[in-house]
């Protein structure tokens, strides 16, 4: 890590926070709507959507009966998750508590993602027997259209279509695989275009202004950077947690990364156990600390949204508090 001092590195303030309607609950996903005037807060069992600027409970989603996974907004009205109950949610958040529409698939899943035309939905499953499988579903059909499982032989924990493609998706699982697809094709071997060995993926996303990077973040907080259209490396940092820790904020875990698309900065968020927070710009072969979350979580922090025009962070995690951020 480029050395910075923490004492003159920029603190964010603590704006706002509530606690979870139950206080054993941990916060796992933040999900915001598109314009980021309300965000939805996914615990293992629950769902509750929060106005951004009062933090006032609006509502709690009822309709899984097993594990969460993911959620996700596709618009600023429609939301969707996936469980280990088997299906993908769609709701309405106007209109009820209930789901609008529910997708059953034959296996629990771990993780999803719609293309840009949101034509196509692609869900990744946990490993049943020998099989961990992709499915495709035609979102216009409303049928499911193809089905990959043999590209990975672990637990599939992230798919992520190319924001500005509506064809070209990666996946990353357990089984230390990033591989990329062109869903142009919906036969599996055409598809597949290339697979990248990695480390168990954890989180996996693209970056740059033409998307022309990905990004990766192992269960064992290793950090690695790959050019999207071949998989070549770019960088591999090894665990980065010796990289980006100091004696005043001994980072002990990665909390997610986030592309800002609009000064086209990558950036890793990554806690303590304490529930300190810091904010890291990746640059190609460095990384430098440009921002300081403390005095307010008190545990381990899950997860991270980042509103890149507003400028402020919202935070949640095992101490079951929600917090928002700003300069």
């Amino acid at each position: 890590m480029t050395d910075v001092s923490i004492a003159s590195c920029p603190k964010l303030t603590m704006r706002n926070s509530i606690s979870l309607p139950q206080n054993n609950q941990y916060v796992i996903g933040i999900a915001p709507t598109i314009d980021y005037t309300t965000f939805t807060v996914n615990t293992h069992k629950n769902i509750y959507i929060y106005d951004t600027n009062t933090l006032q409970p609006l509502q709690e989603l009822i309709g899984h009966r097993d594990t969460i996974t993911e959620a996700k907004y596709i618009n600023q009205n429609t939301l969707l998750t996936s469980s280990k109950d088997k299906t993908i949610n769609i709701w309405d958040v106007r209109a009820s508590q209930q789901p609008a529409k529910t997708i059953n698939l034959p296996s629990a899943i771990l993780s999803f993602d719609v293309n840009s035309t949101q034509t196509v939905l692609a869900a990744g499953t946990e490993l049943i027997g020998e099989d961990a499988i992709i499915y495709l579903w035609d979102v216009n059909g409303d049928k499911l259209c193809a089905q990959f499982p043999d590209s990975h032989s672990d637990d599939i924990t992230q798919i992520s279509f190319q924001p500005n493609t509506d064809c070209k998706m990666i996946t990353g699982s357990t089984d230390g695989l990033i591989s990329l697809f062109d869903v142009t094709s919906l036969n599996e071997d055409d598809s597949l275009q290339f697979v990248i060995t990695a480390e168990s993926v954890n989180t996996l996303g693209y970056f740059g202004p033409e998307y022309e990077y990905l990004y990766s973040l192992s269960h064992i907080e290793t950090f690695s950077m790959y050019t999207s259209d071949e998989g070549d490396i770019v960088n591999e940092f090894g665990d980065i947690r010796p990289l980006l820790s100091h004696p005043e904020l001994p980072i002990n875990y990665i909390i997610d990364c986030h592309y800002d698309d609009i000064n086209q900065r990558l950036y890793l968020i990554a806690g303590c156990e304490n529930g300190d927070i810091g904010v890291f710009h990746v640059g190609a072969s460095t990384i430098q600390l440009c921002g300081l979350m403390k005095g307010s979580h008190t545990d381990i922090v899950r997860a991270c949204t980042w509103n890149h025009e507003h400028n402020f962070i919202i935070t949640g995690g095992e101490d079951s508090k929600i917090c928002i951020w700003t300069e």
